[in-house]
């Protein structure tokens, strides 16, 4: 079979006498503007974004997880994210690292059709709160996503550890990214970042009241280099936490992490 690609695709259709046609008592209106584009990432090689936007956690968790969701009606949607938000409020007594009060308040909204936060995305990066959503809905849901803020050059992981494959968003656009396939193993994202800086997700635990000494020695326990400032260090653990189950100990330099 020979490979047919989205330009060609998109010219067929266009010209298609019958592409208004009626099948089955439907119009059939499938538009081009939902195929992705072949248009690569100046800063994700190899890599390009869907064309829906994903607003915040929960219509994210809809996206991966039910198909149907990415072709219904906005109306529909709005039904599915209202479901999905009443079945997280209730699916945990939240205890742990999970505020119940929080979380509750900010899935309240939704469970009751409201919108979703204009800035859920932008926001994830640096409002623990916010990112502590992210980490509820994603270990309820069991996903792992990579959060992409090309415009800051900063990527994170949420929740830091946990299933093998991620999916990918650049949270600029709302967008999934997709590549070959929408989802990419861990062990396999973790060599794809090389220009971009991973920073511990706003979520992770902070220092605290850790010592640099006792830093240094949590790093050379995983086999990790340990000069560095506070910080440096501190990204570096997490790093090499977030990666030691499924990588070796050397991989985080294989992987060109530049906090490091």
């Amino acid at each position: 079979m020979t490979a047919v690609c989205w330009e060609e695709m998109e010219a067929a259709i266009a010209v298609n006498p019958n592409k208004q046609s009626v099948l089955g008592g439907g119009a059939v209106t499938r538009s081009v503007s939902s195929l992705p584009t072949e248009a690569g990432l100046s800063w994700l090689p190899g890599w390009c974004e869907d064309t829906m936007t994903v607003a915040d956690g929960v219509a994210l968790s809809l996206w991966i997880r039910d198909p149907l969701y990415r072709a219904a009606t906005p109306s529909l949607r709005r039904s599915m994210e209202m479901e999905e938000a009443a079945y997280l409020i209730h699916q945990t007594d939240m205890k742990g690292r999970w505020v119940r009060k929080h979380l509750e308040e900010d899935l309240r909204g939704r469970a009751a059709g409201g919108p979703p936060p204009t800035d859920a995305w932008e926001s994830a990066m640096k409002v623990r709160r916010a990112a502590m959503l992210l980490d509820y809905i994603f270990t309820i849901r069991e996903l792992r996503v990579v959060l992409w803020w090309p415009h800051h050059k900063t990527v994170t992981v949420i929740p830091l550890t946990g299933v093998d494959t991620v999916t990918q968003i650049n949270c600029l656009s709302g967008r999934v990214l997709l590549g070959p396939r929408s989802t990419i193993s861990w062990p396999a994202w973790q060599q794809i970042i090389t220009d971009n800086t991973w920073v511990p997700p706003a979520s992770a635990p902070s220092a605290g009241a850790l010592t640099v000494a006792q830093i240094q020695e949590k790093i050379k326990t995983l086999g990790g280099h340990v000069t560095g400032n506070r910080q440096v260090l501190w990204n570096r653990l997490m790093w090499l936490q977030a990666t030691t189950k499924v990588a070796s100990n050397d991989e985080p330099e294989a992987a060109n992490v530049t906090s490091s």
